[in-house]
């Protein structure tokens, strides 16, 4: 690639990052299938499904592969916490974050809600100064 770039571009520089597949399900503005880099970390992958809504309920959060839970709980909280990515908690293409309904709406966020907004933000500023 760089070689063909080269016949344009004097001395170019390729970066390439691998991205992985996965479906956004449930309370996020725009829930569907994105393709993230693999060091992306959760608050940036629910960012680019437009972030959660006032309804979500994060702490019943998971993942899942082929219809299985694979992170939940406190481990996926503590995974959240601590930064892991998506390489980090070994996501595949396909898999699915589900972010289920709050069974009722108080108008205050959570604990991990209120991580992700504040994370989210400088994460998505980082992550599309890599991309760009």
């Amino acid at each position: 690639m760089t070689a063909e770039i080269a016949r344009y571009i004097r001395d170019p520089v390729v970066h390439a990052r691998a991205l992985v597949g996965l479906a956004i399900n449930g309370q996020v503005a725009h829930p569907g299938y994105y393709s993230v880099p693999a060091d992306a970390i959760i608050p940036a992958v629910l960012t680019a499904a437009g972030g959660t809504t006032q309804d979500a309920k994060l702490n019943k959060m998971k993942i899942q592969r082929n219809g299985k839970t694979i992170w939940e709980g406190d481990a996926l909280r503590r995974a959240m916490a601590t930064g892991s990515t998506v390489d980090d908690l070994a996501l595949r293409p396909g898999d699915v974050i589900v972010v289920p309904r709050s069974g009722s709406i108080t108008g205050l966020y959570g604990p991990a809600q209120l991580a992700a907004v504040l994370l989210g933000i400088p994460v998505t500023i980082y992550t599309l100064t890599k991309i760009f």
